[in-house]
């Protein structure tokens, strides 16, 4: 976890934006993920390309179509999810730590 967050902070320290300029960045996707501030004040969701720029979120790579890097996404927002979603299981961490599944049939 540490490794993470000291890799994060790297990609944050080489980030040619000046210090004013991050003070009005931040990521949506980390802080809606419970990421502390020095992480998603440190950088933006996309670039004006609209290109994923989050380091977490570059890593990911989506259970549906694989995408990754520059078009990376989560499931919720995957182009080819039409209708997969109510069939495959959501996780849930609960307060006690345990991660829990269940379907959304409707």
């Amino acid at each position: 976890m540490f490794a993470e967050h000291n890799a994060l902070k790297e990609v944050f320290d080489s980030n040619p934006k000046t210090d004013k300029n991050k003070k009005n960045m931040s990521c949506k996707f980390c802080k809606k993920n419970g990421e502390i501030p020095i992480v998603y004040q440190g950088h933006e969701l996309k670039n004006a390309e609209g290109k994923v720029v989050c380091p977490v979120l570059r890593s990911y790579t989506c259970g549906i179509c694989n995408a990754t890097g520059d078009d990376a996404h989560t499931r919720k927002y995957c182009p080819k999810s039409v209708g997969l979603l109510d069939q495959l299981p959501i996780f849930r961490r609960l307060a006690n730590g345990i991660i829990s599944t269940f379907h959304n049939h409707k």
